[in-house]
Order: C-alpha cells, then sequence, then structure tokens
C-alpha cells in the first residue's frame, strides 16, 4: 500500500545555489540526519499590506515563436495555473516573489520575479484562473499585464491592462508566511538534465503506473516503474552530476504531479533535479536555450509517496 507523505508546514524560498528541505524535521529526524541549523534568514518579502498606490507590470505572451522573456513568462503561468489556485505576488524594496501551495498541500510552487516593473510595497493576491482568463483574452502578441488597486465596498479590487483589453478581479486575502526557513539535509543527489526528455519519458511510463522512482545514477537521471501486472520499466536520461558510484538513495513520486511540474518548466529547459530518499523532489529552472537570462526564476517541489510494507 502506498500513502502521499504530505510537506509540512516548513516550505521556503531558497537562496540561489542552494537546496534546502522542504518541510520540517521531527527532533528524531535532526538526531539522525545529523543536521546542524543555519542561521535565520530574513525572507526577500516582508510585506502583506494591499498595495493601494502602486502597480505591478510585466511582459506576456503566450503565442510567440522565439524565445523571448515574456514568452518563457507566459509558459510559466499558464502551465501553474493547473497546480494552483491562487497567486500571491508579494513586493518589496528588494525583489518580488510568490511561494505558494497547491490545495493538496503535495506540491509547492517558487517563483521568483526578475523582469518587471513595480510602485509600492505590499502583496497582490490574486485568483490565477481569473488572471489567466483576462491575459487570454487579450489576444496574440506580446503585451504588458498592469495591476492597479483600487477599493469598492470596502473590499480591493485589481485593476488588470493587459493589451487593449481591461477588467477587474477581487483581490483575495492570502496569508504571508514570515517564518524562518526549515533545516538544511544531507545526502541530497543533484543532477541536471534536459527537461524536454525527462517528459517525454513521464509520460511513457505513465502508461505503466501511477508513481515513478527517481535516483541519480553515474551522469544520469535514473527513472524506474513497477506495474501492478508485473511490468518493470527502467530508464536512465543522460545529465550533468558529481556523482561516481550507485546508491540506494531514490524516492517515489506520483505521475500526476511530475507531469504538472515538468510540464511547467519552459521547453527546451534545463532543470536541476534534487533527490533524497523519502524526502520532496526538489526542481530547479537552470537555463531556456536561446534566452541569455530568465524572467522568472522557478523553483517545484513534489511531496513523495511513501510504500507501506
Amino acid at each position: 500500500m502506498i500513502k502521499q507523505k504530505r510537506p509540512g508546514s516548513g516550505w521556503h524560498r531558497e537562496p540561489e545555489g542552494h537546496s534546502r528541505a522542504a518541510r520540517g524535521l521531527t527532533a528524531k529526524e535532526k538526531v539522525e540526519e545529523k543536521v546542524e541549523e543555519k542561521p535565520k534568514e530574513a525572507p526577500i518579502v516582508e510585506a502583506s499590506k494591499v498595495i493601494e498606490n502602486g502597480f505591478f507590470e510585466f511582459k506576456i505572451d503566450s503565442n510567440g515563436l522565439t524565445p523571448a522573456l515574456s514568452i518563457i513568462t507566459g509558459h510559466v503561468l499558464e502551465k501553474v495555473v493547473k497546480i494552483l489556485n491562487e497567486l500571491p505576488i508579494r513586493v518589496c524594496k528588494n525583489g518580488a516573489e510568490s511561494v505558494v501551495m497547491d490545495s493538496a498541500n503535495v506540491a509547492l510552487v517558487m517563483l521568483t520575479w526578475n523582469d518587471y516593473k513595480s510602485e509600492g510595497v505590499g502583496t497582490w493576491g490574486l485568483s490565477l484562473s481569473e488572471l489567466q482568463k483576462v491575459i487570454d483574452a487579450s489576444g496574440e502578441g506580446e503585451k504588458k499585464v498592469r495591476l492597479e488597486a483600487s477599493k469598492k465596498d470596502n473590499q480591493y479590487e485589481a485593476l488588470i491592462s493587459c493589451g487593449r483589453n481591461s477588467a477587474s478581479i477581487k483581490l483575495l486575502e492570502l496569508e504571508v508566511s514570515t517564518k524562518s526557513p526549515p533545516l538544511e539535509y544531507t545526502e541530497v543527489e543533484r543532477v541536471v538534465v534536459d527537461r524536454n526528455e525527462v517528459l517525454k519519458q513521464i509520460r511513457a511510463f505513465a502508461k505503466i503506473s501511477d508513481s515513478i522512482w527517481f535516483a541519480v545514477a553515474p551522469g544520469a537521471l535514473k527513472l524506474s516503474v513497477k506495474g501492478e501486472g508485473g511490468q518493470n520499466a527502467t530508464t536512465f536520461i543522460n545529465g550533468e552530476t558529481a556523482k561516481k558510484k550507485e546508491d540506494n538513495i531514490k524516492s517515489l513520486f506520483p505521475v500526476e504531479y511530475l507531469l504538472k511540474l515538468f510540464d511547467a518548466m519552459p521547453p527546451k529547459s534545463t532543470v536541476e533535479v534534487s533527490i533524497k530518499s523519502d524526502y520532496p523532489l526538489h526542481l530547479k529552472l537552470v537555463e531556456v536555450a536561446g534566452s541569455k537570462r530568465l524572467p522568472v526564476g522557478l523553483r517545484l517541489v513534489v511531496a513523495p509517496r511513501i510504500e507501506n510494507d
């Protein structure tokens, strides 16, 4: 029997170049893993109030054919809507980010905005599906999405200008976490792979099982499945890793979420995959072919499934 292990409340935004645990540890686990507590780090954004006298603006293009920054942003938002219902955009003087769990507490999206204009400090709490409807209705081609807040009947609304279209949607009161980051854990295996190759293999293995084992092998990401009818399959996807020999570090993840998370990564991108036995899978967008920089930093996490003996 397999059960889904749900993450705790310790999700956080991770600093560039580092991979941290996606859940808090019990006292017993701290001893077993020999974890050392890191100094508390202030979140990039602490603002929680509505931005009353300001705006947030970014470019988007869902139908372009070139690797423009706006196309990357368009793809990410279009796919993330399949994971999330709500999107908080938190803004302060030194950055903007969106960190939010899905409604089932299985997946986490960490979005760092790199290509935007803004005025004011606070949080835009948006219904992602409603925002996407306005974007879709604005037609093809690159356009600017501009958010401005107004108060009506003691409730705030976001006035959205997208291309030649405009609309208003109710701003949501979303909780802003200012909790300190959880502890870092050891024995994490990392490999950088081609997003398209991994997604292709996940789709193939989805015909055999609803869960896939992830592991890192020397020079490759290793995927394995065990079907109910006795079918077993294993494949190796070439990647960049420092691993020199095989070991038993692996975790099992639900195909439903794997498809959504890898699909949210832009096409022709490379992704860093971090794995630890029975811990959440951590995906980090590294680069997109043809683009010199990223308009958004994207990290995705999914909780593992735990097999019962």
